[in-house]
């Protein structure tokens, strides 16, 4: 009998301590009956009137005296071993400030946790565990995370990081990987964003809420914008406007408006990629509310390059104004310099660019940040072939002019042969010239069209 006692307590002491932490161990199959949304609780559903098995995110709520009883569940990242599915009560419709609760599947341990945090701004922090309940149970089966538990509407004392549920919140869902007990950056993959309410939610109505349409608020509409004038800049018309000042002088050296044509394409297409620069990096600023910055690579690289880009974009231009004759001494110096800030902020653009895809901010395959890489690469190639028929016309300039100081009744029949082969091969070099400069418009241009239709659409 005393055994059974000191067995009996030892659980009890066990499974309190376990519960006291926020941790317990998977329960059977818990499903949640969505029959009563609307009636006895109120029900967040994603998408709307989805039952339980084919919600992507699913959170009921009901009023329980002094608690909110919560039921969780979402669907689970294809390849996750240890999930996570949060809830967010914001007062505005953005992460950044918000008191967090979550249910962890903690590969660790093999346990179950419900987890209270809060986002200072875009870092997840862990805070006091006060209000919640120890009634709980979780489950990761069939694709799903599940849990139930319950919180106290208001906490004492008074913590401002942990709100008061009587008050009304917006809702944002999401879900991602647990590591070491805590939360990581939700998920930005295109269909496992997160998913906001679009309004506050009373927590003790079961009036259901609706999803926001994120698509159509002013800031996401910016920051679809910037992201097509980015792209629209630091694509086609600045790749173009690179390459024809490197390669194709002697092409277009035809006068046009008191300059060569080279000059105006050029200089047109610079103009180009200042004006939807600047208006991009405005766009941004204004969606943001000024300067924001991610917790986490490469995220978090995202704003500084953007804002290196655009310093180097509105620079080149300002050094152009000041450029040296070309007799001048100094010519060389500006030439370089020019090159050098020309290209790596074509460089930076790019990379930004693909940063910006990875963000997860716009519904668009996975597939468009390897399609971004095949357009580096292959402009990559474009220029290393254009700067071989660059040195075989050096070569031929120079063969040339030697060939000039040539007598013509003291020219061989080889030197003449010679000279003829020489005109063949800049016959070819021109021709592949034209093919590489036309190969590239049409790969930029497809890039181009494609990223602008699917970040439209997403």
């Amino acid at each position: 009998m005393q055994q059974f006692y000191l067995f009996g307590f030892s659980f009890i002491f066990i499974a309190f301590f376990g519960i006291a932490n926020g941790q317990f161990s998977p329960t059977p199959s818990t499903q949640i009956d969505t029959s009563t949304c609307g009636v006895s609780k109120g029900c967040f559903r994603v998408p709307d009137g989805c039952s339980f098995t084919n919600c992507d995110y699913l959170l009921t709520y009901k009023a329980n005296g002094n608690d909110i009883d919560f039921e969780l569940s979402s669907k689970v990242i294809s390849g996750t071993t240890a999930p996570y599915v949060a809830i967010g009560f914001s007062s505005d419709a953005k992460m950044g400030d918000d008191s967090v609760l979550a249910c962890l599947s903690m590969a660790s341990s093999n346990q179950m946790k419900i987890y209270q945090s809060y986002n200072r701004r875009y870092v997840n922090v862990a805070i006091s565990q006060a209000g919640l309940q120890p009634t709980k149970t979780g489950v990761v089966e069939n694709g799903r995370i599940t849990c139930t538990f319950s919180r106290q509407k208001t906490v004492a004392p008074p913590n401002a990081e942990i709100f008061d549920l009587a008050q009304k919140w917006h809702l944002l869902i999401a879900r991602g990987t647990e590591s070491a007990g805590a939360l990581t950056k939700h998920s930005t993959s295109a269909g496992h964003l997160p998913v906001i309410s679009s309004g506050d939610v009373d927590l003790s109505s079961v009036d259901p809420p609706k999803t926001s349409n994120k698509e159509e608020s002013p800031e996401h509409m910016m920051k679809r914008a910037h992201a097509i004038f980015m792209i629209l800049a630091w694509t086609l018309p600045s790749g173009l406007a690179i390459l024809i000042a490197r390669f194709y002088k002697e092409d277009f050296s035809v006068m046009c408006i008191k300059s060569k044509l080279w000059f105006q394409l050029h200089r047109i297409s610079m103009v180009v990629v200042l004006v939807f620069t600047i208006l991009g990096f405005i766009l941004i600023f204004v969606a943001e509310g000024g300067f924001e910055m991610d917790s986490e690579l490469p995220n978090a690289a995202h704003p500084i390059l953007g804002i290196i880009v655009t310093v180097l974009c509105i620079a080149n231009p300002i050094m152009a104004l000041f450029r040296p004759d070309p007799t001048h001494e100094k010519r060389p110096i500006f030439n370089w310099s020019h090159r050098i800030v020309g290209g790596l902020s074509y460089l930076l653009a790019n990379i930004t660019i693909i940063i910006g895809f990875l963000m997860g901010e716009f519904k668009i395959p996975s597939w468009t940040v390897w399609l971004m890489g095949v357009y580096m690469i292959i402009y990559g190639i474009i220029f290393i072939a254009l700067e071989v028929c660059n040195c075989i016309a050096t070569k031929k300039h120079k063969v040339d002019t030697e060939m000039k100081t040539i007598s013509d009744d003291d020219k061989s029949n080889e030197a003449v042969a010679e000279e003829v082969d020489k005109g063949s091969s800049s016959s070819v070099v021109a021709i592949l010239k034209k093919v590489l400069i036309a190969v590239y418009i049409v790969v930029a241009a497809i890039l181009l069209i494609t990223m602008i239709v699917y970040i439209a659409m997403g």
